[in-house]
């Protein structure tokens, strides 16, 4: 049976990004982990703040491709 553990963390930037007007330190990246039959992969995804989608979209979009497996 396949498993997906999902989780989105708040990783520090080694420089400070600035884009109008607006200055980031930190990113949201989410975590992936797949188990099946014993082998885990891993494997992580940093979001790109030019659509103005929120940090939860990632996630949720991970989860539908999910349920699709089901």
């Amino acid at each position: 049976m396949r498993q997906i553990g999902l989780e989105i963390q708040s990783w520090p930037l080694l420089k400070l990004l600035v884009k109008t007007g607006h200055t980031w330190t930190h990113g949201a990246v989410l975590l992936v982990n797949l188990t099946e039959s014993g082998n885990t992969g891993r494997g992580e995804a940093s979001d790109v703040d030019c659509l103005g989608e929120p940090d939860e979209s990632m996630y949720q979009q991970v989860l539908g491709l999910q349920k699709q497996q089901e």
